[in-house]
C-alpha cells in the first residue's frame, strides 16, 4: 500500500505544509501547492494555493471573511487528513534521469492519477449531523483539499509523491460546515492505493508507452530498470526496513509471539517516524537531477540508456473489452472470497482495480469512474446485499442507502457463501 492517510490534529497542523515543503525541492516556476475539490470552489479557492487561505481553512475559518466554518476547533481537534500518494520507485527513477519532456509527462501522469482518486474520495464524502434527535450520515457537498507534490525523499533520493491534505470541513445539505465523516477515508486506504496505481500505470502507458512487471499487492515497477538502480535510490526504504526488523525482533523477544497484523502495522508506522531524518533544504532541481545521473554513472549505468529502455514499448491504445471485464470481475470476487465472507462496496472497488491489466491506456478519471460503475454492477448482479431493508419513505444518500445507516455499514457477500454457511449450520445441528 503506497497511499497512507494520517490524521492531522492541533493548531499547527497546517504549518508543516506551508513552511517545510516548499523549500524541499526548488524548481523555478512551480507553485508550492494547488487547490482541489468542489468544497474549495464553494469557498472561492481555485488554482494555485495561497498559504494564508490554506492555514485559515485548516483553522476552521473562512479564507475570505475570517468567520468560523462551523463549530470552532479545540486545541486537540482533528484539522484534516493527509493522504500521501507515493509513486513506485521506477517511476521516480524515470523522473530523475529522463529528459525535461519525459519528466513533465511523468509528473502530469502522477497528478492525473492523484486527482482521479480524490474525485473518488469526493464522491464518497459524508458528514454526520442530527436530524429529529438522531445522528444521520448524509452526503457532503464536496471536499476542500490542498495538494502538495514533492519529488524527493528525506535522504534526497528521487521519490515522486503528493500530500493531499483533506481539510476536516465539508458543507452539509442544510448549508452548515461540519466535520468530514472520515471512516471511509481511514478504512479504505488500500482502495485509494489500488485506484492510484491502476490509474498511474494506465496514464504512463498512454503517455510514454511504458510496460510494467506483474503487480505484487497491486503495485508494479516499470520494465527496463535494473534492480541495482532501484536499490541505489532506496536509501530511505532500507533505513525503515532495518528499523522494522529491529522492532519485530524486540517484540518477539519481549512477548514471545508474533505480532498481529494491526500490531505489525503500528510497528511499521513507528519505524517510519523513528528513522525520519531532518529535512535538507535549498537544493535546486537542476543540481539534484545532475547528481542523480552522476550516481548512476558511478555504478556503470548510462542514464540515457535506462530511460530509452523504459519508454516507447507500447505503441497502441488498449481499453477494457467485455472479455477483460469478465476476467476482472471473476478475479476480484475470487480474491475477496478467499479472504473473507463479507465485504464492503469499497473493498470490491479495490479488488477490481487490482485486476486492471497493466497495458490499459484509459485516462485515470475515466478508469476510476468505470471501476466504481463496475463495482455497482457486480454488487447488484453477482452479490447478495446483507444490509437491512430500506423502509418506505426513508431519505437516501447518493449510494442509495438510508441516511440512518453509516456509509461503512453496508455488507455484501455471494449466494455460494450463504449456501455454504447454511450447510454448516445444518451439519452442526
Amino acid at each position: 500500500m503506497t497511499v497512507r492517510v494520517t490524521t492531522l490534529k492541533g493548531g499547527e497542523a497546517g504549518r508543516y505544509y506551508t513552511e517545510q515543503l516548499p523549500s524541499y525541492y526548488l524548481d523555478a516556476g512551480e507553485p508550492p501547492g494547488r487547490w482541489y475539490g468542489r468544497g474549495a470552489t464553494l469557498l472561492g479557492l481555485e488554482g494555485h494555493l495561497d498559504h494564508d487561505a490554506f492555514l485559515a481553512v485548516m483553522a476552521g475559518e473562512h479564507p475570505t471573511t475570517g468567520g468560523p466554518l462551523g463549530r470552532r476547533y479545540g486545541d486537540g481537534s482533528v484539522r484534516g487528513f493527509d493522504a500521501t500518494f507515493s509513486a513506485p520507485k521506477s517511476v521516480s527513477v524515470l523522473f530523475a534521469i529522463g529528459a525535461e519532456e519525459t519528466r513533465r509527462q511523468v509528473t502530469a501522469a502522477h497528478d492525473a492519477a492523484v486527482d482521479a482518486v480524490l474525485a473518488w474520495v469526493e464522491s464518497q464524502a459524508h458528514t454526520r449531523m442530527r436530524r429529529k434527535g438522531h445522528v444521520v450520515c448524509v452526503d457532503a457537498e464536496g471536499i476542500v483539499v490542498g495538494v502538495f507534490r514533492q519529488h524527493t525523499s528525506r535522504k534526497l533520493d528521487p521519490q515522486l509523491h503528493t500530500h493531499a491534505v483533506i481539510t476536516n470541513r465539508v458543507k452539509a445539505p442544510d448549508g452548515r460546515w461540519l466535520a468530514l465523516d472520515a471512516r471511509t477515508l481511514k478504512m479504505d486506504q488500500r482502495t485509494l492505493s489500488g485506484l492510484y496505481h491502476a490509474g498511474l500505470r494506465a496514464e504512463l502507458t498512454r503517455r510514454l508507452g511504458v510496460r510494467w512487471h506483474q503487480p505484487v499487492n497491486g503495485i508494479s515497477e516499470m520494465v527496463g530498470v535494473d534492480p541495482e538502480v532501484l536499490a541505489e535510490f532506496s536509501q530511505r526504504s532500507r533505513e525503515v526496513d532495518k528499523r522494522v526488523d529491529e522492532k519485530l525482533d524486540r517484540f518477539r523477544t519481549d512477548l514471545d509471539r508474533e505480532p498481529t497484523p494491526r500490531e505489525r502495522w503500528r510497528l511499521e508506522r513507528e519505524a517510519v517516524l523513528d528513522s525520519r531524518p531532518t529535512k535538507t533544504h535549498g537544493h535546486g532541481a537542476g543540481e539534484m537531477h545532475a547528481g542523480w545521473r552522476c550516481r548512476l554513472r558511478g555504478l556503470d549505468f548510462e542514464p540515457n540508456d535506462i530511460a530509452a529502455r523504459m519508454v516507447g514499448r507500447v505503441r497502441r491504445a488498449t481499453g477494457i473489452d467485455q472479455q477483460t471485464m469478465a476476467h476482472m470481475i471473476d478475479g476480484a470476487l475470487e480474491a475477496l472470497t478467499e479472504r473473507q465472507s463479507t465485504w464492503r462496496p469499497a473493498e470490491l472497488v479495490r479488488e477490481l482495480a487490482a485486476q486492471v491489466p497493466t497495458n490499459v491506456t484509459v485516462e485515470p478519471d475515466r478508469l476510476s469512474s468505470f471501476l466504481q460503475d463496475l463495482a455497482d454492477h457486480v454488487a447488484a448482479d453477482r452479490c447478495v446485499d446483507l444490509s437491512p431493508p430500506i423502509l418506505s419513505g426513508a431519505l437516501l444518500r447518493r449510494d442509495g442507502r438510508p441516511i440512518s445507516e453509516a456509509a461503512v455499514d453496508r455488507a455484501l457477500t455471494t449466494a455460494s457463501i450463504l449456501g455454504e454457511e447454511e450447510r454448516i449450520v445444518e451439519w452442526a445441528g
